[in-house]
């Protein structure tokens, strides 16, 4: 997607990510959504062919705990080109449409009421990574908002910055907590994921169902060096991309733990 940018485009910010949300509603109707964060960093155009339009903006910066989620989009709160802000209005719409729109304003509705935060906590001591911590939720956008902060990837040196991620869940009760929102975290050290009483330590990860398809991409200084997380032709749907990548590179000591939890195949590389 980013094959017509130059490597220099991203010297200053070495980490841009890119996802996104393949939803099933009721009998796999597909409702396609994309979600863009970046750290400082424009994207214009595959933004612009997402929603195939050449004219949805000339540029967008997301800053630092900004991410482009369902609400805010269709509420038409996303910086824009002003001359465009009527036609986005009338163009998600068109896009979120049947069952997914009806779901979408009734989680609304409930999530007036109702809002659970999550805060995961990061060690600072742990050894550098290349990519970041990231959660995957099996759930659509109109079930949950999501803010989240990362960090821009330095030099050689680069080290672990402590952060969390403030997840507000709309949910109608514990149960469908505990039963829709089925979170996946990736990472190399230990953290715990609290949600009021329910503690989930990482690498006890549930699996993810079909209901959301996930691409992460890590852009390192070179092209050379440019790793893709997650390939559909590994990835299929499941985790395995993911778990395999992320966990055995690194040398997670839970790793060979998911292959339980996960339902997967790790295989050592």
């Amino acid at each position: 997607m980013f094959s017509h940018y130059s490597p220099s485009k991203f010297d200053s910010w070495r980490y841009c990510k890119q996802k996104f949300f393949q939803i099933y509603i009721e009998e796999s109707e597909p409702l396609f959504l994309p979600s863009y964060m970046a750290l400082g960093t424009t994207i214009d155009k595959t933004i612009c062919d997402a929603f195939e339009t050449d004219e949805w903006v000339d540029e967008i910066w997301l800053e630092e705990r900004a991410i482009m989620y369902w609400d805010k989009i269709y509420e038409g709160i996303i910086p824009e080109s002003k001359k465009q802000a009527n036609k986005k209005k009338k163009l998600i719409p068109e896009i979120c449409h049947g069952p997914a729109m009806e779901l979408y304003q009734r989680y609304k509705e409930k999530a007036l009421e109702t809002q659970v935060e999550l805060k995961i906590e990061v060690d600072n001591n742990l050894p550098p990574i290349m990519g970041v911590i990231d959660i995957v939720m099996e759930s659509s956008l109109a079930d949950m908002k999501v803010t989240s902060q990362t960090w821009s990837k330095g030099s050689e040196k680069m080290k672990m910055q402590p952060y969390f991620y403030s997840l507000y869940l709309f949910e109608k009760d514990r149960k469908l907590m505990e039963t829709y929102f089925q979170f996946l975290i990736i990472h190399t050290g230990s953290m715990t994921l609290q949600v009021r009483e329910v503690q989930v330590k990482r690498c006890q990860a549930y699996q993810m169902l079909q209901y959301m398809y996930y691409i992460m991409q890590d852009i390192d200084e070179s092209v050379k060096r440019y790793q893709r997380i997650g390939d559909p032709k590994i990835f299929s749907g499941q985790i395995g991309g993911f778990q395999d990548y992320t966990c055995s590179r690194y040398q997670c000591p839970y790793w060979k733990g998911c292959e339980k939890n996960l339902g997967i195949e790790v295989k050592e590389k």
